[in-house]
């Protein structure tokens, strides 16, 4: 009977083992396409941002400085990017670090075209979202 316990209790230890392996590996994969994701937004790449999306990448995700995705499209000023994440749902009241929404980099890009879209879609300034008491997230550690 002690034996069969001990060889069940070594299964189980294996297969919590595998199991957290797996899902290191998954965190893994998750992180490569979230940075993968910034580096398309930055460059333009809008195939290779259909197909993260397609693949389930968070479009969400904030880097180091709180920003997303759309974030970067904006700055750079990749206008169908921009316009694809929006459509595509990505939280458009999120704050960067330095505490502004893709609808501030809109505006300070001089992208009215954009800003519009944002408005259309909900998007706010962060002084809006603020006088209001209201955001849909700020910049998030755990979104890292």
């Amino acid at each position: 009977m002690k034996t069969k316990t001990n060889q069940s209790l070594i299964v189980c230890t294996v297969i919590i083992f595998i199991v957290t392996i797996l899902g290191t590996i998954n965190l893994s994969e998750q992180r490569k396409y979230e940075s993968s994701i910034f580096t398309a937004a930055i460059h333009g790449k809008g195939n290779l941002i259909k197909e993260f999306v397609k693949s389930g990448a968070n479009i969400d995700s904030q880097d180091e400085y709180g920003a997303t995705p759309l974030h970067y499209s904006l700055q750079a000023g990749h206008t169908e990017i921009s316009k694809f994440l929006v459509i595509s749902e990505a939280s458009i009241n999120i704050m960067d670090k330095e505490g502004l929404t893709p609808l501030d980099w809109a505006h300070w890009m001089n992208q009215t075209e954009m800003a519009n879209l944002i408005r259309k879609y909900g998007g706010k300034t962060a002084e809006q979202l603020n006088n209001e008491g209201k955001k849909d997230k700020s910049f998030n550690q755990d979104n890292l």
